[in-house]
Formats: C-alpha cells, structure tokens, sequence
C-alpha cells in the first residue's frame, strides 16, 4: 500500500476531581505503519488481547459516516461536512489492511 492514506493521532484527555487537561498528539501516519505496529502487537499477549478488543470496538463503531466514532469525529468540527465520512473511509482503509 504506497499511496495509502494517512492518520492521524488523536487528543488525549487526562480528568481528575480537582482538574482537567488536555493534550493534542498530532502525527501523520501511513496506513501501513499503523498495519505494521498491529503486526507487532499479535507477538504479545497483553498487546494482542487490547489491541484486538480495540479494532472489534472500532469495526463495530467507525465503518461507516452514521457510526458513533464517526459522528463524535464530525462534532468535534461541526463545520466540516467530510470528518465524518473521512473517518469512515480511514477505518475502512486499515481494517481491510489488516483483513478485519
């Protein structure tokens, strides 16, 4: 996959009683880096069991723009009619990758 799209890594939010912070961890990532680290994964067991839970999670929730993953992308920036249906379309593109 040479021309596969690119992701990128999402917010992390920290919450506690007393506060709240929050940190954007931005970086492009080709399709087949995000494929190889999954790869890796399967060695480990602990890995291996989150990382699968994970992808079942965001099968069931990002394959399609009506998704519950899709629709939280899209309010996140309510003026952009294509984050919804980008997100879908990067699911997709590295579920089929990993055959899922």
């Amino acid at each position: 996959m040479t021309n596969a799209p690119e992701y990128v890594a999402g917010a992390v939010s920290c919450l506690t009683p007393w506060t709240r912070s929050e940190f954007r961890l931005l970086r492009a990532v080709q399709t087949d880096e995000l494929v190889e680290g999954f790869t890796r994964h399967r060695t480990e067991p602990h890995a291996e069991r989150v990382s699968a839970a994970s992808l079942h999670f965001l099968a069931d929730n990002g394959r399609t723009a009506t998704n519950l993953l899709s629709t939280l992308a899209a309010s996140e920036m309510p003026s952009d009619p294509t984050v919804a249906v980008s997100f879908a379309a990067l699911t997709n593109d590295l579920l089929d990758a990993l055959g899922l």
